[in-house]
């Protein structure tokens, strides 16, 4: 990996921490948690922040509201995190009902963003290109706890949209 690679691993996995930390307690945070890398250099005080470090803040705030809709079964609540249309919105919403057909919540749902480059960026649009994996999450059903195993690395490209203020997904399909 690249020294700048590195760097940007580490804004991305910090920006990502900060967020899930400062939210909910999560378990399985301190379980498992990212692996190290070199610091990254700071950018000072007057510099704007790189495109990839707001990309990752955007991604970090947005599944934030996604693990938190999961965990309430919020299903009108995740599709609102979508761009009216998208075919990603019906397929995790439909990925929500299952588990509530079952009796089951998924709690502390957390994605870890491994890499992260910006592909386009715009006022109201941005399409990234997205490695990133499932590293937290647990299954419950009444008493029954089931801690979700960490899926594999996924490499996607992730178009957004800002409507009203708000960065949706417009749609997500993968990449090689």
């Amino acid at each position: 990996m690249t020294p700048q690679r590195a760097a940007l691993a580490t804004l991305v996995a910090m920006v990502a921490l900060g967020v899930v930390w400062g939210s909910l307690s999560l378990l399985g945070l301190t379980a498992q948690p990212a692996p190290t890398a070199p610091t990254a250099p700071s950018m000072g005080p007057t510099r704007e922040p790189r495109a990839e470090v707001e990309a990752a803040r955007i991604l970090a705030e947005w599944d934030q509201q996604r693990s938190s809709a999961w965990a309430h079964g919020d299903a009108a609540g995740l599709a609102s995190l979508y761009v009216d249309g998208s075919s990603a919105a019906v397929a995790d919403v439909s990925m929500l009902r299952r588990w509530q057909r079952r009796g089951v919540h998924v709690r502390g749902l957390r994605t870890q963003v491994l890499r992260l480059e910006v592909l386009e960026r715009g006022r109201d649009r941005w399409v990234l290109d997205v490695t990133d994996r499932v590293i937290g999450g647990r299954a419950v059903q009444g008493a029954r706890t089931q801690v979700l195993p960490t899926d594999a690395a996924t490499r996607r490209r992730i178009d957004l949209r800002r409507r009203d203020g708000r960065w949706l997904v417009a749609e997500v399909s993968p990449l090689r």
